[in-house]
């Protein structure tokens, strides 16, 4: 795998509310917006020739997406996912463990380069992260390499889960909590009626 030494770059952005920057998603699409619950039911009975580990994060990903009540059992399915990614890395590289870890801090400092150390942490939408994840996920699949499409998908998920925490210790506000979504959010239904 080459090392990037950047990444990928539309010229566009968009500035969250927080200060955070971030490349715009416009055409990119909402893989948040997927009926996750059916699709990775679709996933489970199909067919598709593709690596395992990709496929299992696919369908963890979908179910992440499920609309649930509990929050805290979906990170589960991100932890999970990103164990497969460390374990897809290694196959795919150097066939070590760390060589995921190393990828990944190769992301951070690219990112660093195009927004300024830590940017992210100011806070962003969690659908965001997924979405970008999803993008990179797909783009593994499709054996793209015109990034370090595994690195990126891992950063998105674990901006996920530091994201949750940050937001949990009230560092950040709790409306870039918004994915997944609960069935009373969905259908704007009030618990008190």
């Amino acid at each position: 795998m080459a090392e990037f030494k950047e990444v990928k770059d539309s010229g566009k952005r968009q500035e969250f509310k927080t200060g955070s920057v971030r490349d715009t998603d416009d055409g990119k699409g909402q893989p948040h917006l997927i009926a996750g619950e059916a699709y990775a039911e679709v996933l489970d009975k199909a067919n598709i020739k593709s690596n395992p580990l990709l496929l299992e994060i696919l369908k963890r990903m979908f179910r992440y997406s499920t609309v649930v009540k509990d929050r805290e059992a979906n990170v589960n399915l991100i932890y999970e996912s990103i164990n497969l990614i460390k374990l897809y890395i290694s196959e795919t590289e150097d066939k070590t463990y760390s060589s995921s870890l190393r990828r990944l801090a190769i992301h951070y400092s690219n990112g660093a380069k195009k927004y300024s150390k830590n940017n992210w942490r100011k806070g962003q939408p969690i659908s965001r992260y997924y979405d970008s994840a999803m993008r990179h996920l797909w783009a593994c699949i499709d054996n793209k390499i015109d990034e370090d499409h595994p690195a990126a998908l891992f950063w998105n998920l674990i901006a996920i889960i530091q994201t949750k925490i940050d937001v949990k210790k009230g560092y950040l506000s709790e409306e870039l909590n918004d994915y997944p979504f609960t069935i009373e959010e969905v259908f704007n239904l009030n618990k008190g009626n």
